[in-house]
């Protein structure tokens, strides 16, 4: 796989992770901020005390180890406040992906023979035809089912799969997957010796956004080989 088209993937991947980081860091500043607003009301309303002395909630003067854990809250709301700024860049990306789906789905957009299938609206469609797996295993993403995922891979590759949701956490993996945006099956090549390769647009708005996919015929129906 190329470079490029290994970070999109990955890229549309942590877009979601990030999306749903930043919801808990905002309920994690929202604490931080709290104690160190409600300390600093008390210190202002005592100014005769010294600095390294600045009372505590209950007006008695903090401890060493109280102060320097005020002073690492402190550190943390500005990091925290820090890392939510920078999210901005990725929501807007993935709301310009969502667009871009959205209106890749419309009636004719793309070649009516092929058109962009937004991952929301993947159906399970069996293992008949490389083109059904590749549906059924995008479906099995979205909906969390991790019978149809070991159905669609090659075994091998579930083996690897289950290793990596196992180390990872079942939730942490559909969560990255739900990122998934969709896909369009730009070619499609069948070999005689019963294997198939998939040329993929993964990006609505970008003809650059390829992956390939390669599948493999076992007992009549076709497996999904992970690139």
């Amino acid at each position: 796989m190329k470079p490029s088209r290994r970070n999109f993937l990955l890229g549309t991947i942590l877009v979601a992770a990030l999306f749903c980081g930043v919801l808990v860091q905002g309920r994690h500043i929202a604490v931080l901020r709290g104690e160190v607003l409600a300390r600093r009301a008390v210190s202002v309303s005592s100014p005769t005390a010294p600095p390294q002395e600045a009372p505590a909630l209950n007006g008695t003067p903090l401890s060493e180890d109280e102060h320097l854990r005020l002073l690492s809250l402190r550190r943390d709301v500005a990091q925290l406040r820090r890392e939510k700024s920078g999210l901005a860049t990725l929501r807007a990306e993935n709301q310009r992906l969502q667009t871009a789906v959205a209106q890749a789905v419309k009636p004719g957009a793309g070649p009516a023979s092929n058109p962009f299938i937004a991952a929301s609206k993947a159906q399970f469609t069996g293992y008949a035809t490389p083109a059904d797996t590749l549906q059924s295993f995008v479906w099995s993403l979205r909906n969390h089912d991790t019978n149809v995922l070991a159905q669609v891979l090659l075994p091998d590759d579930a083996t690897k799969l289950w290793g990596t949701i196992g180390a990872d956490g079942a939730d942490k993996f559909f969560e990255n997957a739900g990122a998934f945006p969709g896909f369009r099956i730009r070619s499609m090549t069948e070999q005689p010796d019963g294997t198939a390769e998939a040329d993929l647009q993964m990006d609505p708005t970008s003809e650059d956004s390829g992956i390939k996919f390669s599948f493999q015929k076992i007992g009549g129906t076709w497996r999904l080989k992970l690139p």
